[in-house]
């Protein structure tokens, strides 16, 4: 078996790194369950999206294959794609705008944003950066503009917060993927990023609908009650 092109791997090394990177996109599975089980299924989908493509993107990356229906690049790229948009979805659920027409409209225009600037060059870090930041910046603004404050769970919103000041670094130290072996803190990355959404996106449920991630992989009829609550914006 001949060593990874990239890296220099041999193939238990490419198996490792599989396991690391393309695994453990498995974590997204949590939050994709929640958006779906609350019937909220664009956000599942973008979920799905970029949770299935990531694990294209890392699997042929890992075990040097050219091509799975697309090639690595490609896959890469709508997995650039599907993280924008998770991004900026996230951030429009924070407004709380409460209003699903305009936040649908918001995300949408993620949706544009994020295609055309993968398009553009989905290597330069900053068509990565520059569309999330833009959400994060309308974020701040429309808490600052707005009059009333969000109503958050903070027990939820701070779970979220602390598995993303995780995430963070580990997204950091993964840049450089000669140095971060076997991708090892990219893995962290999608470990902590998944926690850490699953969390967040629970931050206006009422305190008795809150749900843990053993629930949502294996739900009961209390379950679906607290799915049920959470459906309903504080108010």
């Amino acid at each position: 078996m001949s060593l990874h092109s990239k890296y220099g791997y041999n193939f238990g090394e490419q198996c490792l790194m599989m396991l690391i990177t393309g695994i453990t996109n498995a974590f997204t599975i949590p939050v994709i369950l929640l958006m779906y089980r609350k019937n909220i299924i664009h956000r599942a989908f973008f979920g799905f999206f970029t949770g299935f493509t990531s694990f294209m993107y890392h699997t042929l990356e890992s075990l040097d294959i050219n091509r799975v229906f697309l090639d690595e690049g490609q896959w890469h790229r709508l997995d650039n794609v599907g993280s924008i948009i998770c991004f900026c979805s996230l951030f429009v659920f924070l407004m709380d705008n409460r209003d699903d027409i305009l936040d649908l409209k918001l995300e949408y225009i993620a949706v544009f944003i994020s295609l055309v600037a993968q398009e553009k060059d989905p290597w330069n870090i900053n068509y990565t950066v520059i569309p999330i930041m833009c959400y994060v910046l309308m974020f701040i603004g429309v808490l600052l503009w707005r009059k009333r404050k969000p109503k958050y769970n903070m027990r939820m919103l701070k779970k979220g917060v602390i598995y993303l000041s995780f995430a963070i670094p580990c997204f950091v130290f993964a840049l450089n993927e000669h140095s971060d072996y076997l991708r090892f803190f990219h893995g962290l990355w999608h470990l902590f990023i998944g926690m850490g959404s699953f969390y967040i996106w629970q931050a206006k449920h009422q305190i008795c609908d809150e749900i843990e991630v053993m629930e949502i992989l294996f739900p009961t009829p209390a379950t679906y009650e607290k799915l049920r609550g959470s459906s309903k914006h504080f108010d």
